[in-house]
């Protein structure tokens, strides 16, 4: 049994009681009785991606049952039934072929109650329903006899075999369904679950780096193909529970997470939602939004590339004017200070009245901290970098050009002395005339922002914890021998 509240956040996009009128013409009609709920309503609506959203909803009587029905026909997709008065319990049927059809359930088993009328499409659903849950159970009693029995050679070998007996049971049940139906929503899904299988590598079978080579060969290619299996002209696809996730894992596992990497895999992955608009929309959105709220720091420049190459290109045409007005804004104050961009040049005035210009700074990395006095923040993280600098930066050959965002000098040397902040390759500066525009270009909108340069004044990374800046410099060093 599933509840709502537990797996999925309802999207009410529209919620509307249906009423029948003379001559009005019905493009759904679904009758239902559900046993175990009286006198309540009922929910109808369909998976989205990752979003749930309800379309109708319908009065039950006191026998249980109800009617959902309009004149605007549904847009094919794994429906769902939730029931508010029953701990919004729900339950799943198909809606898409079939669209004026009527079943019957019991609240005490939603799935093995289910008896439908005039829609094979759901008798086929409801049947891979069955058996899923049959074979999925005996699955699971498999794995715990072979943890159980791992000790024991014939006991291992003998619940393996029925394993893959299992997985042959289950694979040709599927085969036959996309035979049998191979235009119904059921056989889509079945085909975007299936793993693309890897052809021969030929590699020789005498290399003595065989199996690495064969590891690498199969990532690749699934990597690659990995979308194989969904056709997507078919956007059904995006009203089931399936294809966010695998959308998902193809971008957050499948492919390597480094900006080169993800910002390839994104553009061959749009290419192939230009098929259909509805996902063309959807993978947009979501890379856009993925992106901009990550918190992997090199982020930003796939934010970038998508809200260039789709947006601020014109090819987004749902978006308003004020949105892409907003996004180019926030595209230019990221721009400068992408990961791998030379980081713009400052000449600040130092509490003796004397300037440092950072490019001339010689350093193999330079930490920029941007703070100021009125941050409590601020006053706990300045001090904890100078112990860091002075423990194990210094040593590291890295030195530190500590930027003081505001213009209030007293304040400002006053924590300086009051913390003792003075130390051989440790920079205390400021802008006292604001001519270096320095919030632009390191988009400085808060405080404190740490970035770490490289020797060639290079950003190699951004937005750091005080802790990240010693382990970034480790790793690089060991790249570099």
């Amino acid at each position: 049994m599933k509840n709502l509240n537990k797996i999925i956040t309802v999207v009410i996009l529209s919620l509307f009681v249906n009423f029948s009128f003379a001559g009005e013409l019905e493009s759904y009609k679904i009758k239902f009785k559900i046993n175990g709920i009286s006198d309540t309503i009922v929910y109808l609506g369909h998976h989205y991606g990752n979003k749930n959203i309800v379309v109708d909803t319908a009065n039950v009587d006191k026998n249980g049952s109800g009617v959902f029905k309009g004149t605007k026909k549904l847009n094919g997709g794994i429906y769902f039934v939730v029931m508010p008065s029953f701990n919004n319990n729900f339950f799943e049927i198909v809606v898409d072929k079939d669209m004026d059809f009527s079943f019957e359930t019991d609240t005490v088993n939603f799935v093995e109650s289910m008896k439908i009328k005039s829609s094979e499409e759901n008798q086929v659903f409801n049947d891979y329903q069955k058996f899923m849950i049959i074979n999925n159970k005996y699955s699971g009693e498999l794995r715990q006899a072979l943890i159980k029995n791992k000790s024991n050679a014939d006991s291992t070998k003998y619940y393996k075999d029925k394993s893959i007996n299992l997985d042959k049971k289950v694979k040709d049940y599927w085969a036959n369904i996309q035979e049998k139906y191979p235009d119904y929503l059921i056989s889509v899904m079945i085909r975007a679950m299936q793993m693309v299988e890897v052809p021969e590598s030929g590699i020789d079978k005498n290399n003595p780096k065989k199996d690495s080579l064969e590891a690498v060969y199969a990532h690749n290619y699934r990597k690659n193909h990995f979308f194989d299996n969904i056709d997507f002209s078919d956007d059904r696809i995006l009203r089931t529970p399936i294809f966010h996730k695998t959308f998902e894992y193809f971008v957050k596992r499948a492919v390597i997470q480094t900006p080169d990497s993800l910002i390839k895999a994104s553009q061959k992955l749009i290419k192939l939602a230009e098929a259909n608009d509805n996902l063309y929309r959807y993978i947009v959105i979501y890379m856009l939004n993925y992106y901009e709220e990550s918190h992997l720091m090199n982020m930003d420049k796939l934010f970038v590339s998508v809200a260039e190459d789709y947006y601020l290109s014109g090819k987004a045409e749902w978006s308003d004017s004020t949105f892409i007005s907003k996004l180019s804004k926030r595209v230019k104050e990221i721009k400068p200070n992408l990961v791998g961009n030379l980081a713009r040049d400052l000449k600040l005035q130092t509490p003796d009245k004397n300037f440092v210009r950072m490019h001339e700074i010689e350093a193999d990395y330079l930490v920029l901290i941007f703070w100021e006095t009125n941050c409590g923040h601020c006053k706990k993280i300045v001090p904890k970098l100078f112990k860091e600098y002075q423990e194990k930066l210094k040593s590291k050959n890295t030195k530190v050009y500590s930027i003081y965002t505001q213009i209030e000098e007293e304040a400002w040397t006053n924590f300086i002395e009051h913390k003792e902040l003075y130390d051989d390759g440790w920079y205390n500066v400021y802008d006292k005339y604001r001519f270096s525009n320095f919030r632009y270009y390191y988009d400085i909108s808060s405080t404190p922002i740490i970035y770490l340069l490289d020797s060639d004044k290079k950003i190699i990374g951004k937005r750091l914890t005080v802790e990240q800046i010693s382990d970034m410099i480790d790793r690089l060093n060991k790249f570099k021998k």
